[in-house]
């Protein structure tokens, strides 16, 4: 008798744990580690993982059941992966069966509803044996001219045969009978890359940087390296060299990307290079699609697989390197259960496959590289560009702009440039620097933020109340009629969107051909792609959006990169904000002159004396850093502590304020030594979603791990002493954004 052990597929910390069942002799050929099976579960039945098999167990043999099915299909996961799912499930406090849905692909589920499937039909003997069965087969026939075309193509779709000979489902069902052919129906494993529209291109002859960074990532192994590079410095090369050498091994590998606007370019340049070895998967794809993309990573069918966050659980063996571009993006926190960072799963994931991590980016997070400049990654640099040029980079100060009267969101010098952009043919973008839903309070004349000075984060302007709301402590003040600084009465709130801006270009430049790529303009599959190729064909003479435009892209044709508004990520009220105007800043820079034409960049502010402007200015990572992380060391943030931020969530504000006030006290009365710092209760950036309201409590301690652990017994506290059934708790250990 044999035994597996089942994790139900449940959410639930009391069922937690793996159970005993039996395996029918009938199905002990398919029950492996990562079957998906269905098994009786209290009075019902249970979808299940198998997760360990053994040939005896402790509970007696009368009280164990045995397992009723096993799904189609094959294992879901492996031992690695299962082991990935068990680090996940301790690093992130979640369920085992949280983590394993990470492995499964979307739409297993419903895959025999979502499956595409074709009948195919084949010979049943090879020439020598087939020569005397003809001879059952009328002359000049339909079943002669169906025989004839098999014995030429091996087999074909039933559909084409009859469309190209003409013949209808009576003869080929005939020679089934007579079992001369075999008609079974076949899975179609869907294309998710135009593998047709791909340009076999040669390997460009690597420059004396990337040779020199090839080779020292390669003699990092098995450490983990991060590749800081230029923009433009040609990353992508690099990263192909590593990916390259690795298929040379028989290996595999996976490239992260952090944006669905950036996959059609790489995609592009990947399947260039490596063909139908290349694969993509990210959430725009159907679900039959991204199972299809998941099956041939499984089945060895593909050996690359590009995509975002979730491509880092595709089920390839024998993993030979995985790269995550653009690393510094906060698309790489997930924010459901488990709530995860791809970073440390990714180290995770090498470590258990003996593969190469290789993290990339022009402005890597403030906590990578100072992890980098502490020995415990492997720092390689790549500072200059291919092109051996860099944009120009000009600040225009908008206070200046005000008191000379113009009013518009366009400065005088970035429209001159616009317009000598148009006359010369060449291709313009216009980067809104939205980020977040936060609306700030500043002066137009002096550029003074009205700023929380507990938390050195600025306040949040609320326009039911009109008060000013620090969105880490909740302190709140009265939002001034006049600036405190200037005494100027030039102070509002601030807020800009993309379409305003598109209406004002166009009201600038109305014979201009624009495009505009934000939330509203991407919400088709392929939109992404068409909006970007379309500007890549000259379709277009200028492109305006927000962030998904900020980085990776490559356009030969633009000389010219306008920042309509760096304040508005400047000032989102998060303790990052520097940082990431920063990274915005220079990502979409880098966007200008990438080819061989010279670039020019505008930013637009009203505060041109902020560190990270001027940095940006200056193209200078390393002075910001330093910047950077003096302030971070002053105000004890991240790298030196540890966030758990608490979010709760309620029909009832009154409710939810009394027991995050309840719970707060309870960690305080636990707060013995001193080593946890609670700020708040506060409301959450976005307080209000769908009539729930959402307030949060935020967390710092020098030790992570004491951290967790603290935060999760405290909350356990208050649920046996209060009613939380109509409260949504939401625990998040180092967000990407203060929620």
């Amino acid at each position: 008798m044999m035994y597996a052990q089942v994790i139900i597929a449940i959410s639930s910390r009391q069922l937690d744990r793996a159970f005993d069942y039996s395996i029918p002799a009938s199905l002990a050929q398919q029950v492996t580690i990562g079957s998906r099976v269905v098994a009786p579960f209290g009075p019902s039945k249970k979808e299940g993982f198998v997760v360990g098999l053994s040939d005896t167990c402790e509970l007696p043999r009368e009280k164990i059941k045995a397992i009723l099915t096993v799904r189609n299909g094959g294992p879901v996961f492996d031992e690695e992966r299962l082991a990935l799912a068990r680090f996940m499930r301790e690093r992130y406090r979640a369920t085992l069966y949280d983590c394993i849905r990470c492995m499964t692909p979307r739409g297993i589920e419903c895959r025999d509803n979502l499956a595409k499937k074709q009948k195919f039909a084949s010979l049943n003997y090879d020439n020598d044996l087939l020569e005397d069965l003809l001879e059952e087969i009328p002359q000049n026939s339909a079943q002669e001219r169906i025989v004839e075309f098999l014995r030429e193509h091996e087999s074909a779709a039933v559909s084409d045969i009859k469309l190209l000979l003409r013949v209808s489902a009576s003869p080929i069902q005939t020679l089934v009978k007579k079992e001369i052919i075999t008609v079974e129906e076949v899975e179609l494993l869907r294309d998710t890359v135009d593998y047709s529209a791909s340009e076999p291109a040669a390997r460009p002859e690597l420059t004396l940087q990337q040779a020199g960074a090839l080779t020292s990532i390669e003699l990092a192994y098995p450490r983990t390296v991060l590749l800081h590079g230029a923009t433009g410095s040609g990353k992508t090369e690099v990263y192909m060299r590593l990916i390259e050498s690795a298929v040379s091994q028989g290996r595999t590998a996976i490239m992260l990307v952090p944006e669905i606007a950036l996959t059609p370019q790489t995609v592009a340049v990947f399947t260039n290079r490596f063909g139908p070895l290349v694969s993509v998967t990210h959430s725009r794809l159907s679900l039959g699609e991204r199972y299809d993309q998941w099956k041939k990573a499984r089945d060895g069918i593909i050996s690359i697989m590009i995509g975002a966050r979730s491509a880092l659980f595709t089920p390839f063996k024998n993993l030979g390197v995985i790269i995550i571009d653009e690393e510094h993006e906060k698309t790489y926190q997930s924010e459901t259960t488990p709530k995860y960072t791809a970073k440390e799963v990714a180290e995770e994931r090498a470590r258990l496959a003996g593969a190469q991590l290789v993290l990339g980016s022009a402005t890597p997070g403030v906590t990578t590289y100072y992890e980098a400049r502490q020995g415990r990654l492997a720092l390689v640099k790549m500072p200059e560009r291919v092109n051996k040029t860099a944009p120009r980079i000009f600040v225009a100060d908008m206070r200046a702009e005000l008191a000379g009267g113009n009013m518009s969101v366009f400065s005088g010098a970035l429209r001159a440039a616009l317009e000598q952009t148009l006359r010369q043919g060449r291709q313009s973008i216009l980067f809104l620097n939205r980020r977040g839903h936060s609306t700030f309070v500043s002066c137009r004349q002096c550029g003074a933020v009205m700023t929380c000075e507990n938390c050195n984060v600025n306040y949040t302007y609320h326009l039911q109340t009109n008060q000013l709301m620090c969105h880490y402590c909740g302190k709140k003040v009265k939002n001034p009629t006049n600036c405190p600084v200037c005494g100027s009465r030039h102070i509002k709130y601030f807020g800009l969107g993309t379409q305003r801006l598109e209406t004002e270009f166009k009201k600038l430049f109305p014979t201009a051909k624009a495009l505009r790529m934000d939330m509203d303009t991407t919400s088709g599959k392929s939109s992404h792609e068409r909006i970007l190729s379309a500007f890549r064909n000259a379709e277009a003479d200028t492109l305006i959006g927000t962030q998904m435009i900020a980085k990776g892209l490559d356009f030969p044709n633009v000389s010219l990169v306008g920042i309509v508004a760096a304040d508005l990520s400047l000032n989102t009220g998060d303790f990052r904000a520097g940082e990431t105007t920063f990274q915005l800043l220079t990502q979409v820079a880098g966007r200008a002159g990438r080819a061989a034409l010279a670039g020019d960049v505008y930013i637009q502010t009203y505060n041109p004396e902020h560190y990270s402007i001027k940095f940006a200015r200056q193209n200078n990572y390393e002075e910001f850093y330093e910047h950077e992380i003096i302030l971070r060391r002053q105000m004890m943030y991240p790298p030196f502590c540890d966030i758990f931020c608490v979010l709760f969530i309620g029909e009832s504000e009154k409710n939810i304020i009394i027991l995050l006030t309840k719970l707060l006290e309870i960690m305080k009365s636990y707060n013995r030594k001193g080593l946890f710092e609670m700020i708040g209760p506060a409301p959450a950036v976005v307080s209000k979603v769908k009539n729930r309201y959402r307030w949060k409590l935020i967390i710092k301690s020098q030790d992570g791990e004491k951290l967790k652990n603290f935060t999760h017994y405290c909350v356990d506290k208050l649920k046996e002493s209060e009613n939380v059934e109509n409260i949504t708790i939401n625990l998040t250990f180092n967000p990407a954004l203060i929620i």
